[in-house]
């Protein structure tokens, strides 16, 4: 192989594939035959059309003046050793060397492919050295290795005093904050840069803060949602022109002109079923039906709904419930910080009630004999009410529980249960999520431990839950005296 050395270099390694085993010796030549350089003995093994398996020779030559070369393995090299090599057929290429004139002191190259002839009828120009390693005369040839530690970047944190939303027309502030006080701070959408600044969504919106150090480059992003609720009506007032006499009173009452807070849904899913599919929170076909919907924190924010009490749940119906009042009829809201909490049945001792104690807390519950629910909504959304309102912590999820029991009587046979039949269940729309978002079970009798919470009881476990929606923090009227 030839260099032309415009300065004074190191030649530190070069590369061969060998094909078989024995005792390689290299020397650098310049153009009138003398030996410059020499390294050796390299003791190579390989094995037959080796092209993968390189042997890297530390030749380690310093200071080489100027001047063309060529890099030859010299006579002492063992005379069967077989190298890799490559050639053109034709022309001078400048990085190989002619075999017949420069390196005759060389190693054959495979036999067969041997040049027989003179350069003149058989001008092959072959190489065999690869991927050499030249350096600079101010460079150290020796190479040392280096560990290098990799930094992850300081976490930086969105936040708003107006979290997690505003009323339509209103303006919040977005701030971001880390310990590293050289972050650069972008906010998208609308390209917004600082730490803090001032936004005017005119819907929900979720804004991404994007931090950059100029010094290491580090970046960093957080993100926050921020709900738009629409702006409502003013409260009307009784009465309206009141007159008093002196000294005297009267009661005044503001009454908002439509309830209002956070109503959001929660799923957009439109899928429908048959009047038998599950799950479904309006369901007839099974005498007792037990089932449990997971709702994310992350959800209910993204869906306008603020931290406070929650006061009903919604569920989309398709066409119309046919079937009997629902008996038995029972809802509970627990909270959980777990996305797997629907792994297998939730247990009271597993969630918090909304106000710091442990267990469900009981929102709707039509006992028998008087106690029936019978969905109403056509085509449309079926609201449940609550009778007491759920106090969500705005960051925790939710765990929706539901049980019915048809019969009046708690029993474990069909021949003691006379009123069970199948019917439909009410064909809701629902919604696939990325995790396990309900669960049901159900027996065709009136088995009383189907309610229950009974680790021996085995649950379906789906990622397909009921598209919903959740009504938070709602006004009533408010009275007070005028004197």
């Amino acid at each position: 192989m030839s260099f032309n050395f415009a300065d004074t270099i190191n030649f530190l390694t070069t590369t061969v594939y060998p094909w078989n085993s024995g005792t390689l010796y290299v020397d650098l030549v310049d153009v009138s035959g003398n030996t410059v350089k020499t390294a050796g003995p390299f003791t190579v093994s390989g094995a037959s059309l080796n092209y993968t398996n390189p042997t890297t020779l530390n030749l380690n030559w310093t200071n080489i003046a100027p001047g063309t070369y060529y890099l030859v393995s010299n006579s002492s090299t063992t005379s069967t050793l077989q190298l890799m090599y490559h050639y053109y057929a034709g022309g001078a290429p400048n990085f190989t060397y002619p075999i017949a004139s420069n390196v005759t002191g060389r190693s054959k190259a495979i036999g067969g492919f041997y040049p027989t002839a003179s350069p003149q009828v058989y001008p092959y120009y072959w190489f065999f050295f690869y991927d050499n390693v030249i350096s600079g005369p101010c460079e150290n040839p020796t190479r040392y290795p280096v560990t290098v530690t990799v930094t992850p970047s300081t976490p930086i944190v969105a936040s708003s005093p107006s979290s997690p939303g505003i009323c339509s027309g209103a303006s919040a502030t977005l701030n971001a904050t880390s310990t590293n006080t050289t972050y650069l701070y972008t906010w998208t959408p609308g390209s917004l840069t600082g730490a803090s600044v001032s936004v005017s969504p005119t819907k929900s919106t979720k804004y991404y803060v994007n931090a950059v150090d100029p010094i290491t480059g580090c970046t960093a992003i957080d993100s926050i949602t921020m709900a738009v609720n629409a702006q409502q009506n003013p409260p009307t007032l009784s009465p309206t022109n009141p007159t008093i006499c002196q000294n005297g009173s009267v009661q005044l009452t503001a009454t908002p002109a439509s309830p209002f807070g956070g109503t959001g849904q929660v799923g957009t899913g439109t899928t429908t079923g048959y009047t038998y599919s599950y799950p479904s929170p309006f369901q007839s076909y099974y005498a007792t039906d037990h089932e449990q919907y997971l709702v994310l924190a992350s959800e209910l924010t993204a869906a306008g709904v603020p931290a406070g009490p929650i006061v009903s749940i919604g569920f989309y119906i398709n066409g119309s419930y046919t079937g009997p009042g629902l008996q038995n009829y029972i809802l509970n809201l627990g909270q959980t910080s777990t996305i797997n909490a629907l792994s297998s049945i939730v247990t009271p001792s597993q969630v918090d009630n909304g106000n710091g104690v442990t267990g469900f807390q009981t929102v709707l519950s039509l006992a028998s004999p008087s106690g029936v629910y019978t969905p109403t909504a056509a085509n449309g959304w079926q609201v449940v009410t609550f009778n007491t309102p759920f106090n969500w912590d705005g960051t925790s999820n939710i765990v929706v529980d539901y049980s019915m029991q048809r019969c009046v009587s708690c029993v474990t046979t069909s021949s003691t249960c006379n009123t069970w039949s199948y019917y439909s269940n009410a064909d809701t729309r629902t919604s696939t999520t990325t995790f396990n978002s309900a669960l049901w079970y159900q027996y065709q009798y009136n088995d009383c431990s189907v309610p229950g919470y009974s680790s021996s009881l085995a649950p379906t476990i789906s990622k397909v839950r009921p598209t919903c929606s959740s009504t938070g923090s709602v006004l009533t009227p408010s009275t007070g005296r005028l004197t």
